[in-house]
């Protein structure tokens, strides 16, 4: 699944590249992996050439699902999302000021 994100990332593709990181991101939910959830936002937001508007889709996409788990799979959550958001982007819910 990740073979597809390099020719869309060179091409510079913004609506596509958000498209397919939420899609996985969704994908993760909807199958209940929460290990495999938190481990592709992270491997999502590493990838050096991955456009910043991606990254932010990806994170609001997410942070959709914070209010929809149990606490310790919340938690979990958050702390993904504040680790790959930290310095990088605001996150409304998150953070309380932006740097």
């Amino acid at each position: 699944m990740l073979e597809p994100v390099p020719a869309w990332m060179q091409a510079a593709d913004v609506g596509g590249t958000t498209e397919l990181v939420t899609a996985m991101v969704t994908m993760c939910y909807d199958a209940k992996n929460w290990e495999k959830l938190n481990e592709t936002i992270v491997l999502l937001s590493k990838r050096r050439a991955q456009l910043k508007q991606a990254v932010t889709a990806m994170v609001q996409q997410a942070s959709a699902y914070v209010d929809e788990l149990e606490e310790p799979l919340k938690l979990s959550l958050i702390e993904t999302l504040r680790n790959v958001s930290e310095g990088k982007m605001c996150v409304w819910p998150f953070t309380h000021a932006c740097r």
